[in-house]
């Protein structure tokens, strides 16, 4: 089990997106899992999600790990091998990799709005500068027409 550092500033937790995936997902995957309930604890499951006011996937999956959470911690606690020590060594990593994670959220999102602001203001900026486009194509056109009958006046000036 790898122990974090203890967080005490916002200074000790400032990773780069690759430390941070490193330190929270090295060697993992994702992978689909299916499995067949029956409707009546499927509905009971619906239910305890929107209790709790989770999106049905994330409550799906928090349902799935507290379930093997709880069943593991069971499992130590019967085995002999679970101390007290040991358990809260594990509760206290858990609790500081959440920690980082919900900081690192907290931050992404509000990168994320950042970026949607901007991008909003600059779909703003490209609508204008189209229109501002167009208006000059028209102006430009108008002007090649206006330029050509000119020049045909003076041809016709000079035939004469």
């Amino acid at each position: 089990m790898v122990m974090m550092e203890q967080i005490v500033s916002d200074e000790a937790i400032e990773l780069n997106t690759t430390e941070l995936e490193r330190m929270l997902f090295d060697g993992e995957r994702i992978i689909t899992l299916e499995v067949r309930v029956l409707q009546e604890t499927y509905d009971k499951m619906l239910a305890v999600i929107k209790r709790n006011g989770w999106e049905l996937e994330s409550g799906l999956r928090i349902l799935l790990t507290l379930g093997l959470g709880y069943l593991e911690g069971q499992y130590l606690l019967q085995s002999g091998d679970a101390t007290a020590d040991r358990l809260l060594d594990e509760l206290v990593n858990l609790e500081s990799k959440a920690a980082v994670m919900k900081y690192h959220a907290f931050d992404y999102m509000r990168d994320n709005k950042i970026m949607e602001m901007r991008m909003r203001a600059t779909q703003a900026m490209t609508k204008n500068l189209e229109q501002t486009l167009e208006r000059l194509r028209a102006e430009n056109e108008a002007l090649q027409q206006e330029l050509e009958r000119v020049r045909s006046e003076n041809q016709d000036s000079a035939a004469s």
